[in-house]
C-alpha cells in the first residue's frame, strides 16, 4: 500500500512537470494532471489537500538534484574550476536527459510572482547562486581567477549563461547537444577570467 501512495504522488509530481513543460504554469490544471498520470482528479486529492500543496511538493522534486548536485561535487574532491566545470556538466546531462523539467527553470518569475511559492522558489535560487560563488570564490582564492574579478558578476553571468541556453535549446525543440554548448559556453567564460 505504501508503495502505490508513494508512486501516485511521483506520478502526480511528475505530471505536474510534464504539463507545465507542455503549457506553462498558466496551462497547468488538476484536470490536466490527472490525464498525464492515468488517474482521477478525486485521486489527486487523496494525496494533496490544495493544488498550492501540489506546487510545493513539484518544488521539493526539483530542489532534491541540487542537493544531490552538490554532494556529489563535495565527494569528488576536484579543484574548484574543475567542481564547477562538474556541476555544469551534471546540469547539462540531467536536463539533457529530462528536457521537461527546464520548464521550472524557466518559470521561476511565474513561481516567484505567487506568494505561495516566492519564499521557496527564491530559496532554490540562492542555494544555487551561493554554490556557485563559493566555488568561483575558491578559485580566486588559489588563483585560479584573477584578483580584480567580480564574483557576483561572475556568478550572475555563468547562471544566465546556463538559463538562457535551456531557453534556447527548449525553442530549437531540444536541437543542439545542451551539454556541448553549455560546457564550451563555462569554459570559454573561466577561460577569459582566469589568471
Amino acid at each position: 500500500m505504501q508503495k502505490s501512495l508513494l508512486h501516485t504522488k511521483e506520478s502526480i509530481i511528475l505530471a505536474s512537470i510534464e504539463i507545465i513543460n507542455k503549457y506553462g504554469i498558466q496551462g497547468w490544471s488538476t484536470k490536466k494532471i490527472a490525464k498525464e498520470a492515468g488517474i482521477t482528479e478525486g485521486a489527486i486529492f487523496r494525496h494533496f489537500k490544495t493544488k498550492n500543496e501540489i506546487l510545493l511538493e513539484l518544488l521539493n522534486h526539483y530542489a532534491k538534484y541540487d542537493r544531490s548536485a552538490f554532494e556529489t561535487v563535495r565527494l569528488k574532491s576536484l579543484n574548484p574550476i574543475d567542481s564547477l566545470y562538474f556541476l555544469s556538466e551534471f546540469y547539462a546531462q540531467y536536463y539533457e536527459s529530462y528536457p521537461a523539467i527546464t520548464a521550472i527553470i524557466n518559470n521561476y518569475e511565474a513561481f516567484h510572482s505567487d506568494k505561495n511559492f516566492k519564499r521557496q522558489i527564491e530559496e532554490i535560487f540562492e542555494k544555487r547562486t551561493a554554490f556557485i560563488y563559493k566555488l568561483l570564490s575558491e578559485a580566486r582564492d588559489v588563483g585560479m581567477i584573477k584578483d580584480d574579478v567580480d564574483l557576483s558578476n561572475l556568478t550572475s553571468v555563468l547562471i544566465g549563461t546556463f538559463r538562457e541556453i535551456c531557453l534556447q535549446w527548449r525553442f530549437s525543440g531540444c536541437n543542439f547537444s545542451l551539454k556541448e554548448r553549455i560546457m564550451s559556453s563555462v569554459k570559454m567564460l573561466m577561460k577569459a577570467f582566469s589568471s
